[in-house]
């Protein structure tokens, strides 16, 4: 992890502690995986108790203006959101993370996953006091890899990150122009809109104050008083149908052997 990560992470990363950097591997099929106990077998990993998977990212949303590998424009009166288009293979998304930035390291001619917030490296990760080594080469290497070396910042993928932070989930499909797009409320704060893919209506993205993301949370999609009358209707049909088998349910107590138990 880089330490934009926080002490949260840094703190359980054993390259953190000076050990060797944790190792993944990336499956053709999409998961991400790490050893287990025996190095020798592989199991899926997971963040949060949700298993962890990566495709290559088609897009990221960014300011108008600015590269993925440019410094944001300070001024947001004139910036505008847009969907920027990524060569095939220029970055990874895992899971709903921010994406990371595909290179190869000129030293090793390895290659390098870069993300805002953590780094992956196709080569052996010197250890983090490798910076002070007498060896020349493992010393070269380990500075090109501290965070002020590497390509992809906290603040270059700013939009990303705000998403990320408010729970925004940002789809794998580039919406149009007319999908994504900002609009400035009468307090002077950024509401940002994109419509999720596959559904029909457009999902508050993220409130932002300047260029910083509040706390709020998306606005909720409500079903029509219609709909809900139906499914209610269908709902009580199904329980009167099922009142007989529920009340011996209710009634009826596990036996040692059905409990269930973790």
């Amino acid at each position: 992890m880089k330490g934009s990560a926080g002490k949260v992470w840094t703190r359980g990363d054993p390259w953190w502690q000076g050990e060797p950097a944790s190792r993944r591997m990336f499956s053709k099929d999409g998961a991400v995986l790490e050893p287990t106990e025996d190095a020798c077998v592989w199991k899926p990993c997971a963040v949060d108790e949700e298993v962890v998977h990566w495709r290559f990212a088609t897009w990221i949303p960014a300011w108008q203006c600015c590269g993925a590998e440019e410094e944001p424009q300070e001024e947001v009166e004139d910036r505008r959101p847009v969907a920027q288009s990524v060569p095939l293979g220029n970055r990874v998304k895992v899971s709903d993370f921010p994406t990371s930035l595909v290179w190869r390291h000129p030293l090793t001619w390895g290659f390098v996953l870069d993300s805002p917030w953590s780094l992956l490296t196709s080569f052996p990760m010197p250890l983090r006091s490798a910076t002070k080594s007498e060896n020349l080469a493992v010393r070269e290497l380990a500075r090109s890899l501290t965070d002020t070396k590497l390509r992809n910042t906290v603040h270059q993928a700013e939009m990303e990150v705000d998403f990320y932070r408010s729970g925004v989930r940002v789809p794998d499909k580039a919406p149009s122009p007319d999908e994504f797009f900002v609009r400035r409320d009468a307090e002077g704060s950024l509401e940002f809109y994109i419509r999720v893919e596959d559904e029909d209506v457009e999902e508050l993205a993220a409130s932002v104050e300047g260029s910083q993301a509040h706390d709020e949370e998306p606005e909720e999609v409500t079903v029509s008083e219609d709909g809900e009358e139906e499914e209610e209707e269908e709902e009580d049909e199904e329980d009167e149908e099922s009142d007989d088998v529920e009340s011996d349910d209710e009634n009826e107590e596990l036996t040692p052997d059905e409990e269930v138990g973790g």
